[in-house]
C-alpha cells in the first residue's frame, strides 16, 4: 500500500458493528426457560390454588419479559457500534438512544484490558473518567481487533506499557 492508499485510508471513517450474537442466544435461552418455568409455576397454581405458585410464575413472567428486552434491545441495527473518524469517535450506547461523540483530543490514553489484553478497550479521558467498549458487543474477535488498532492509530497507548 502507497503512501497515497495509507493517507486515504486514515481519512476515511471506519464503522464497527455492534453483533453481540452469543449474548443475544443466551439471553433468548433465558426467556425460553422462564416461559417454561412460568408456565410449569402457573399450571401448579391454578391445579392446587397455591398462592405462592402463582407469584413463581409471575416472577417468572417478569424475568422472560426481562431477558426477551434485552434480547430486542441487542440487535444489530444501521449505525449501531463504533465509528472512528480523523477528528472524533462515534459510539453508540447499548442501551440508550444517542450515541456519543468524543473529539479524539478529549481521550488521553487508549489501553486493551483483559487477561491476554484482548476483554476491552478503555478509553481514558482528559477529565478524569474511563470508558469501556467490551469485546463481546462484536461478532467475531477480529472486528474488536480491527477497532483497538485504528484507535491505537489515533492516540496511540503509553510506551513503558508493562
Amino acid at each position: 500500500m502507497g503512501y497515497a492508499e495509507e493517507a486515504s485510508a486514515r481519512m476515511t471513517p471506519r464503522h464497527f458493528a455492534y453483533h453481540p450474537l452469543r449474548f443475544r442466544l443466551a439471553f433468548l435461552a433465558a426467556a425460553v426457560a422462564c416461559a417454561a418455568l412460568s408456565a410449569a409455576a402457573l399450571a401448579t397454581g391454578r391445579a392446587q390454588g397455591d398462592v405462592q405458585a402463582l407469584a413463581r410464575a409471575g416472577v417468572a413472567a417478569g424475568l422472560m419479559a426481562a431477558c426477551f428486552y434485552v434480547f430486542v434491545r441487542l440487535r444489530p441495527r444501521a449505525g449501531w457500534g463504533v465509528t472512528v473518524e480523523p477528528l472524533r469517535l462515534v459510539m453508540a450506547r447499548p442501551f440508550r438512544g444517542e450515541p456519543l461523540e468524543l473529539p479524539w483530543s478529549a481521550v488521553r490514553m487508549v489501553a486493551r484490558t483483559g487477561r491476554r489484553r484482548d476483554g476491552a478497550l478503555a478509553l481514558f479521558l482528559e477529565e478524569g473518567g474511563r470508558l469501556l467498549v467490551p469485546a463481546h458487543l462484536f461478532r467475531r474477535k477480529v472486528e474488536f481487533l480491527a477497532l483497538c488498532e485504528a484507535c491505537e492509530e489515533k492516540v496511540p497507548p503509553p510506551r513503558f506499557d508493562a
